[in-house]
C-alpha cells in the first residue's frame, strides 16, 4: 500500500490537477489522504466533490505545513509514504505501478526515489532534475537539490515526523532525521520522473529566508567540520540555482 498524502491550504486553481493525478494512477493499492488547512477560497469544495474516491480528508486550521503533513503522516497506514502537494503531479498514469515493481523488485528499501520534471506556473517543461545519490553528505552539501521531496517514498518504518522548528526547510531536516533512524538506510533511484513539480512556491519566493534555513539545518545536524565544508558549496549551489530558475521563468 502506498500513501499518497497532499496538503493544501487556498489553491483551487491547482488541487484539482493533484487529485486527478493521484485518482488516475493505474495502481490499485493506494491510500489518498487530502489535509486542508482551512482554506476559504473554495478549495474544500472542490476536494468534496471526490469525497467518495478519498480515503481520509479534513479541512481545519493548522500551524503551518509541517504541522500539516505531521497530520497526514499520522492518518496514513500505507507502507510507503510520498507527498503530493497541491499543483503537483504525477509524471505519468503508471509511476506508481512502476514505484511498486521496483520495491518488491529490489527488497523492499527503505526509499525509493526518482527523476523530477520542472515546470513553470502556467505548466511549461523547463528541464528533467536527475536526483543526486541519497547519501548524508550529499544532503549537507547540496540540500534538497539531491532529491526533490514530492519524488521520494519512505518506507513507513522510517519516516519521522517534520520539526516544526522551521517554516520553508522542514523537508531538509526531515532528510537528516531519516538517517537518525535508519543508519545504514537503503536507498534504491530509479531512472524515471516521478512527479511533475511547479515553480514559484514559497521557497522560491523567499529564497534569503530559505537559505538562511538551510544553513541553519545543517548547523544543527552536522558536525562543525561538515558544516564548515558545506556551507560554500551550498551558498554556490542555491546561488547558481536561483539563477537558472529565475532565467528559465522569464
Amino acid at each position: 500500500m502506498i500513501s499518497v498524502i497532499t496538503v493544501v491550504f487556498n489553491s483551487k486553481d491547482l488541487i484539482r490537477d493533484t487529485i486527478e493525478s493521484v485518482l488516475q494512477q493505474t495502481y490499485d493499492r493506494i491510500e489518498f489522504i487530502i489535509i486542508d488547512g482551512a482554506s476559504t477560497d473554495g478549495t474544500a469544495d472542490i476536494i468534496k466533490e471526490y469525497d467518495h474516491r478519498i480515503d481520509y480528508w479534513y479541512s481545519e486550521t493548522d500551524s503551518g505545513i509541517y504541522d500539516a503533513m505531521n497530520k497526514g503522516i499520522r492518518a496514513s497506514t500505507g507502507d510507503y509514504l510520498i507527498f503530493l502537494n497541491a499543483g503537483d503531479t504525477f509524471a505519468t498514469k503508471c509511476v506508481l505501478s512502476d514505484i511498486s515493481k521496483a520495491i518488491v523488485k529490489n527488497g523492499l528499501p527503505d526509499i525509493v526515489y526518482g527523476e523530477t520534471n520542472i515546470l513553470t506556473l502556467d505548466g511549461c517543461f523547463i528541464k528533467l532534475l536527475k536526483p543526486l545519490k541519497y547519501i548524508r553528505r550529499n544532503i549537507s552539501f547540496f540540500g534538497t537539490r539531491t532529491v526533490c521531496h514530492q519524488s521520494i517514498f519512505v518506507s513507513r518504518a522510517i519516516t519521522p515526523f517534520y520539526s516544526d522548528d522551521y517554516s520553508l526547510k522542514g523537508e531538509l531536516a526531515w532528510y537528516y532525521d531519516i538517517f537518525s533512524l535508519k543508519p545504514g538506510l537503503r536507498a534504491v533511484r530509479v531512472l524515471f520522473p516521478i512527479s511533475n513539480y511547479l515553480l514559484g512556491g514559497v521557497g522560491d519566493v523567499s529564497f534569503i529566508k530559505n537559505l538562511k534555513e538551510r544553513i541553519f539545518v545543517v548547523w544543527s545536524k552536522e558536525n562543525i567540520l561538515m558544516f564548515l565544508l558545506a556551507v560554500p558549496v551550498l551558498l554556490m549551489v542555491s546561488i547558481i540555482f536561483k539563477v537558472k530558475r529565475t532565467i528559465l521563468s522569464i
